[in-house]
């Protein structure tokens, strides 16, 4: 039995396991009980008190701190009292043992979540920890999926290993890192990996340059650990340009464009001295880098369309307007999400909408998810007015790539199969759509890195060919 039928199993039984617990008329009776006494008015005034106490930063991060040792604690006594009720005489105490570790594993449960929210769910908010058992629940589940998930990782991370240190200090001559770009935050840096035969080449045979953002849902990420990515890249052939962007919560998405377009700029203008050819640059994009790639592209194409009339609206504004964003040759999109509302739909049906900051870095509304939407963007242009659509269709990339996974849990694949069909009002002269079976949100780039699907590295060089 291989890896991806076991754990198709598995998820099947634990999303039995999950309708179980929730229509189980215990944990019902349990939720109903906690609800009730904290609608209790000495519950009101304790839940203020601990809000005015955690509101600030310092005591979020000391609270976090402190839920380490009792999770762990938690997982030393189960695993212990586990044991030993298969040994007698402690057998004989089995029911107790049982009881303890039913409380542990509740502990464990919301210890965990707590500790995430803490971490990323705290900002432009009052101070919250959930409570409801149904939402630990999920979260607990999506973190089991993503970990049972990453058992796949494991040969890309035995490579990346590998790479890093046997392989990796033979390519430095064909890195060349921290190079400040023009971000509006200075620590913002890019790295460039160049194909082995363009140190010391006197010829102007210039290659196809691919730049790379990485995802981390504006909130995590760096170029370092894309590395791996970088050296394969360069190896089929292409200049990789991987930059750092600011992230949220030091900033909004417009400073996100920000940094994305002046990485552009910067890679049109330099790149023909590491050997690239500045007339021939792909976007390639990841989660959240795939949604900023094209959004940066989409809001740059439909500002410059605008008709006499358009120009006077002040809604639709040019970002950082001293850097003009050059025409590329295509994009390709890697488990993007385009149609935030819809998105959020998604990431409320998995307990993840408190925790993601996509609300948060697009401004916190309704509103702000619509108007950040590249998908609703594109549809609005058919009945706006003031935008050429003739114009856009001369503006938009000739080639777009869309790929995604079938198994991804984090985002949607619909969110792809829907942008797709979008983007063809638009003219793309070659625009394509690959659903690969069987693969969740990360595995799309590690398999770039280990070159362990053959069909994707096939699909990627044909697409750059063309």
């Amino acid at each position: 039995m291989n890896f991806e039928s076991i754990k198709s199993k598995h998820h099947y039984y634990w999303d039995n396991v999950q309708k179980s617990i929730f229509s189980s008329s215990l944990f019902i009776k349990l939720h109903e009980r906690i609800e009730l006494a904290l609608k209790s008015e000495f519950s009101i005034k304790l839940i203020e008190h601990v809000k005015l106490t955690m509101s600030s930063r310092i005591n979020q991060q000391i609270l976090n701190f402190a839920l380490i040792p009792v999770v762990l604690g938690a997982c030393v006594i189960n695993f212990n009292l586990i044991f030993l009720m298969f040994i007698p005489p402690f057998s004989f105490f089995g029911f107790f043992f049982i009881s303890v570790v039913l409380i542990n594993t509740i502990i464990i449960a919301y210890g965990i979540v707590w500790m995430i929210y803490l971490q990323f769910a705290q900002t432009e908010r009052e101070f919250f920890l959930p409570y409801n058992y149904k939402r630990i629940l999920k979260i607990n589940y999506l973190l089991y999926k993503t970990i049972l998930g990453a058992f796949a990782y494991f040969p890309a991370i035995a490579e990346y290993l590998y790479m890093r240190y046997f392989v990796g200090k033979k390519m430095e001559q064909f890195i060349k890192k921290d190079i400040y770009y023009g971000s509006s935050f200075v620590e913002n840096k890019l790295d460039i990996y160049m194909p082995d035969n363009t140190i010391g080449s006197t010829t102007t045979n210039y290659h196809p340059v691919i730049i790379f953002f990485y995802g981390g849902g504006w909130t995590v990420g760096n170029k370092i650990s894309q590395k791996y990515l970088g050296i394969r890249l360069s190896q089929m052939g292409y200049v990789v340009v991987i930059p750092n962007y600011t992230k949220y919560p030091k900033t909004k998405i417009d400073g996100v464009v920000s940094d994305f377009k002046r990485a552009v700029v910067w890679t049109k203008r330099s790149i023909n001295d590491y050997g690239g050819d500045p007339n021939n640059i792909y976007l390639m994009g990841h989660s959240a880098g795939a949604h900023t790639s094209i959004f940066t592209i989409i809001r740059d194409v439909i500002y410059k369309s605008r008709n006499d009339e358009g120009k006077t609206n002040t809604e639709l504004y040019d970002i950082d307007p001293e850097w003009d964003l050059p025409k590329i040759s295509g994009l390709i999109l890697s488990a993007g999400v385009y149609d935030l509302p819809k998105h959020y739909e998604f990431e409320t049906s998995i307990g993840f909408e408190e925790i993601s900051s996509m609300s948060r870095i697009m401004g916190n509304t309704q509103e702000s998810l619509v108007k950040n939407s590249p998908l609703l963007l594109i549809q609005d242009i058919a009945n706006n007015k003031h935008i050429n659509i003739n114009q856009v269709k001369n503006l938009m990339p000739k080639k777009i790539l869309i790929i995604h996974g079938s198994q991804d849990l984090l985002i949607s694949m619909e969110q792809s199969v829907k942008f797709n069909h979008t983007l063809k009002d638009l003219s793309i002269k070659e625009l394509k759509l690959k659903i690969y079976q069987d693969k969740d949100h990360e595995e799309i780039i590690y398999d770039i890195m280990n070159l362990s699907n053959p069909e994707l590295v096939a699909d990627l060089k044909e697409f750059m060919s063309v």
